[in-house]
């Protein structure tokens, strides 16, 4: 197919999409822009129907000169009906008559046409509001401050200066492909700036996933071990696990001193890991709506990637410097 042809047909496709779902009055409209168009052109074209599928039907464009009236000079005035669809001369019919209704008919679509403008620009503006709203929201600029939050990271590991004026709490689910995204953001930020910036991980497995609690104790069994951190980043490192023997392997990658005591510690009851039932709690809680999910000194960062947690944290007045 050659490519005009081509070009053409998705023109069509896209303009029969619009008329579609704009409904009668962009038709109106689109009609009044076509019409005058062609009036300025010297010429009229009469669709039959819809002048974009009834090409094929359109009555073939007429000039119209000038016509002599009762004192010999003057040009036919033209009148476009949107009944049917065409533009003749308005002296091809009664002239008293066609002045009243062209007059109705004009005015009428002057105000659909800018009534249409006014959706338009006002949907326009709406769609523009709601993208600030979310970009500003993404920052953290405009949301609110979760209650109790630096009492709620005590129920976290922490990582970082007790004095840090930026902590990063992060909700987070072993098996969550978005939180693995996420780690090497906050690494990144906890590295560059080691003295500003705090990380505190809270757990909150995904109820129904398969192995989520299993690892989240898996890492607890390692905390207790003084070995968390270097758990975190083995699992999220490491390809997803596929059976309980991988706790094993992530456990010896992540040097557990005594992997005969991390054995012990999985087969406890999950209701004994006090971090993990109480990150869910809080999660649940405060409105956690999935994984990940940040707080940046309490304040939710819905979109958390480095410029925008660094942008949050000058809002709240932190201006992050490095080493």
């Amino acid at each position: 197919m050659p490519a005009r042809s081509a070009l053409v047909i998705l023109v069509r496709q896209a303009s029969a999409s619009v008329l579609k779902h704009a409904g009668p009055t962009f038709m109106s409209s689109a009609r009044v822009v076509q019409f005058v168009a062609l009036t300025n052109a010297g010429s009229f074209c009469a669709p039959t129907g819809d002048p974009i599928h009834n090409r094929a039907s359109a009555v073939p464009c007429r000039r119209v000169g000038r016509a002599r009236g009762p004192s010999g000079i003057g040009r036919a005035m033209p009148y476009y009906d949107t009944e049917v669809g065409c533009a003749y001369p308005r002296r091809s019919r009664d002239s008293s008559e066609m002045s009243t209704a062209n007059k109705v008919q004009c005015m009428r679509e002057k105000i659909e046409s800018l009534a249409t403008v006014v959706l338009m620009v006002a949907a326009a503006t709406m769609v523009g509001v709601y993208l600030s709203d979310r970009s500003r929201t993404s920052l953290g600029i405009d949301a609110v401050a979760i209650q109790n939050w630096e009492q709620h990271n005590n129920a976290g590991i922490r990582l970082g200066s007790a004095d840090a004026p930026v902590v990063i709490t992060e909700f987070m689910d072993f098996t969550c492909p978005h939180c693995r995204n996420l780690v090497p953001v906050v690494d990144s930020l906890y590295q560059s700036f080691p003295n500003e910036v705090a990380l505190v991980f809270l757990h909150y497995p995904i109820r129904g996933r398969p192995f989520s609690m299993e690892l989240a104790v898996a890492a607890e069994c390692a905390a207790e071990q003084h070995q968390f951190w270097e758990m975190y980043r083995v699992i999220y490192s490491q390809p997803a696990i596929q059976s309980l023997d991988g706790l094993y392997t992530l456990a010896a990658a992540a040097q557990v001193p005594d992997l005969e005591e991390f054995s012990n510690c999985l087969i406890r009851p999950h209701e004994s890991f006090s971090r993990i039932i109480e990150g869910r709690r809080i999660g649940e809680g405060t409105g956690v709506p999935g994984t990940p999910w940040v707080w940046l000194n309490g304040t939710p960062v819905s979109s958390p990637t480095y410029h925008a947690l660094v942008k949050a944290a000058e809002k709240q007045g932190v201006r992050l410097k490095g080493p």
